[in-house]
């Protein structure tokens, strides 16, 4: 607060609470940054899962954690948060998983969706989290490589 030259008044006359201010920046980072990552659909399924694992499991998304996906960054949050935050946080879970599969009309692609969203939120996370730089771009190019071989397994 201190830092953002607000007292503690000024914060509650916009903000009720903390976590309201959190789903607020939350649902922000989301309009902010998911369209970018999911906005492309001129290829095939096959190609979409690669094209978004190559942007999400990319060194660069992993460097950016101000500017990167506000699932990824609160996930491990969102199991201690209150039930309204859970609630919401469901919620755009939801949103990303159909925005993932949006003009499918190739059968049911919600397990790939599922998976895909689990390996790039879970892979990013792990990246961010080692400290040895082979190791995090390792994590990084085997989820993509799991990935890319989805169609494979299904």
């Amino acid at each position: 607060m201190t830092e953002a030259g607000l007292t503690h008044g000024t914060f509650y006359a916009h903000f009720s609470s903390g976590d309201e201010l959190t789903r607020d920046a939350f649902h922000h980072a989301l309009e902010e940054n998911q369209p970018g990552w999911l906005k492309q659909r001129t290829e095939d399924w096959s190609g979409r899962l690669k094209r978004l694992a190559r942007q999400y499991l990319s060194t660069r998304h992993r460097d950016d954690v101000g500017h990167g996906c506000p699932i990824g960054a609160l996930a491990s949050e969102a199991v201690l948060a209150s039930d309204d935050f859970r609630v919401m946080f469901g919620k755009s879970v939801e949103n990303t998983l159909r925005d993932i599969c949006a003009d499918e009309k190739e059968g049911d692609h919600e397990a790939d969706a599922i998976a895909l969203l689990a390996l790039c939120v879970g892979g990013i996370n792990l990246a961010r989290a080692v400290p040895d730089e082979k190791l995090s771009q390792r994590i990084l190019l085997i989820c993509r490589q799991r990935i890319e071989c989805f169609n494979q397994c299904s």
